[in-house]
């Protein structure tokens, strides 16, 4: 199949997403009685094809009886921009302009449902969270990516290399503001030659506070990983553990398999594979693996630890 069919395959795909079905007349909207729907954005990309054609999307999440007026179906999901091409835009404003103008309608005038022939009622619409992994919240924002001295987007600490390892020690810094983001005070922290993110002129929006903190990298495959790692083979000699206390573990691990549902995307694995495991394996096992096996094998000062870090994790 050659490069153009399937991209023309892709466009036709991509218009059956964006395609919404009329409403009938005479359907009646079941609305609560709240005057507000809150909505959650979320910015992430993926190839689609092997030749590495990439599309980011913005998706826009929204209670379930005013998604279910649009599409008449049930879904909560409603995918709202979808850029196509062979490479990120150049510009995240490119690809955000389009989305920023109609929040920015919506946030001002609301939106309007048609409950019959003869009652109109308007909601309140309010933009609660964006959800971005930290590639992406760099790009959206124009900032320095996660691995660099100024990168924190929640205060203006200056990391430090420490044991090889970027650290930010400073846990008492200046915090940011939603001003002092837009006036570029810290102007480490921005990519230079760059514009202000669009994001920026959103009505009502706290860049600061609108973006969730990074779970999957932050706690799955951040500190989770580590622990394990630190447990495994690189930790000091009162941390690591022998290798029969590693076999003990894998054993124990292995022998959960057939105890994990199907709501689980996947099974408990050896830990000397840890390297290769996805985020959903470390989350399976902070919060319910874990638990269970490391209680026979750690001692109690690293076994508390490892619960401390669950209790954080379970809360998030």
């Amino acid at each position: 199949m050659s490069d153009s069919t399937k991209r023309r395959r892709l466009l036709d795909e991509l218009d059956e997403i964006n395609t919404i079905v009329e409403s009938n007349s005479s359907q009646q909207l079941e609305l609560s009685d709240e005057n507000i729907i809150s909505t959650t954005c979320s910015i992430s990309s993926a190839d689609l094809m092997n030749n590495s054609i990439s599309t980011t999307t913005v998706t826009v999440q929204c209670p379930e009886s005013a998604v279910n007026y649009v599409h008449q179906q049930e879904e909560q999901i409603v995918s709202h921009r979808i850029y196509w091409g062979y490479k990120k835009p150049l510009d995240s404003n490119e690809f955000l302009t389009d989305f920023c103008e109609e929040i920015t309608n919506l946030i001002n005038n609301g939106i309007q449902f048609k409950i019959d022939n003869q009652n109109v009622v308007t909601k309140k619409v309010i933009l609660d969270t964006i959800v971005c992994d930290s590639p992406a919240k760099s790009f959206v924002l124009k900032i320095k990516g996660h691995v660099r001295f100024f990168s924190c987007t929640k205060c203006e600490t200056e990391g430090q290399y420490m044991r090889n390892r970027l650290c930010f020690p400073k846990i008492n810094a200046l915090k940011r503001t939603h001003e002092s983001f837009k006036n570029k005070l810290q102007e480490q922290h921005h990519l230079t030659n760059t514009t202000m993110t669009e994001l920026i002129y959103i009505p009502t929006l706290d860049i600061i506070q609108i973006f969730s903190l990074d779970y999957m990298h932050l706690c799955c495959l951040g500190v989770i990983k580590k622990l394990v790692c630190l447990w495994l083979s690189k930790g000091s000699k009162n941390i690591r553990l022998s290798r029969q206390q590693i076999n003990e573990l894998n054993a124990l691990h292995l022998s959960l398999r057939n105890y994990v549902t199907n709501d689980f995307p996947r099974k408990p694995r050896s830990l000397d594979e840890f390297s290769n495991w996805k985020a959903t394996e470390f989350r399976l096992f902070v919060l319910y693996t874990g638990p269970v096996i490391l209680k026979k094998v750690l001692n109690e000062k690293l076994y508390l630890n490892f619960l401390y870090m669950r209790t954080l994790k379970k809360n998030c």
